[in-house]
């Protein structure tokens, strides 16, 4: 196992969590942990891939004076433009419907590219990472933040009894930590600087648990970190450099 993040996301600016957040385990506290890793300056173009509810993109534009492009495929570019003018950074974070694979933009476009609580749905294949660095420009930087398995588990027979049920739909595209560093230092495109679980990965978990619980609403991801007893479940950055 990779090690262990020195530094606690609430120790960086504007980590504070965000009650009652709908974009997985507090997307601003992995912003934060991923703004540890990468060496972003003011004026920066970063894309914010699978935005959620731009609760990153803000706090990136907030904490960083990045420029940011706040992509997601489902969430209306309205719904989030709302959500940017009450942050007050309405000149400097720009909300857009787009898939993941299907990007608009130029290449060599952007400083970084970030994906928080999106990148397993898409990024398992082979051949998405040379889809996404073709935006990033040589030097920048690739980072995402995201649930990973402590092991890497093999198929559905070598999940622990909590998980076999529910494996093939909804665990079989998760890794390890170990695999995603490999995955993606075996492409050749990027050196990888940072590939460890985040200091306070379990709290992040624990609340996420409790904000779906007060908000009446359940999914795999709460049911699974009440049941495991192994820390099996791990939130994670990964974050590579383009070559």
């Amino acid at each position: 196992m990779n090690r262990p993040a020195s530094e606690s996301s609430s120790a960086r600016p504007g980590a504070s969590r965000v009650r009652g957040f709908r974009d997985g385990q507090d997307p601003a506290a992995q912003a934060a942990a991923l703004a540890a890793e990468i060496p972003l300056r003011p004026g920066d173009r970063l894309l914010d891939l699978g935005c959620g509810r731009a609760q990153s993109s803000i706090y990136f534009a907030r904490e960083l004076g990045t420029r940011v492009w706040a992509v997601d495929r489902d969430v209306p570019p309205g719904d989030n433009l709302r959500a940017i003018r009450e942050a007050g950074r309405e000149d400097v974070v720009f909300p857009l419907r787009a898939d993941a694979r299907d990007l608009p933009f130029a290449e060599d476009y952007f400083d970084a590219a970030v994906a928080i609580d999106s990148y397993h749905y898409f990024g398992t294949d082979e051949r998405y990472l040379s889809h996404l660095a073709r935006f990033v420009k040589p030097g920048g930087h690739i980072g995402i933040a995201d649930v990973a398995f402590t092991r890497e588990i093999a198929g559905q027979d070598d999940a622990p009894a909590f998980l076999r049920a529910a494996f093939p739909e909804h665990w079989s595209f998760i890794h390890s930590i170990d695999w995603w560093k490999l995955h993606w230092e075996r492409t050749g495109l990027v050196d990888v600087v940072a590939a460890h679980p985040l200091a306070e990965s379990r709290k992040l978990l624990q609340d996420y648990v409790l904000d779906r619980a007060a908000a009446n609403r359940d999914d795999e991801i709460a049911r699974a970190v009440v049941e495991d007893d192994e820390g099996l479940l791990v939130l994670f950055v990964l974050v590579g450099r383009k070559r």
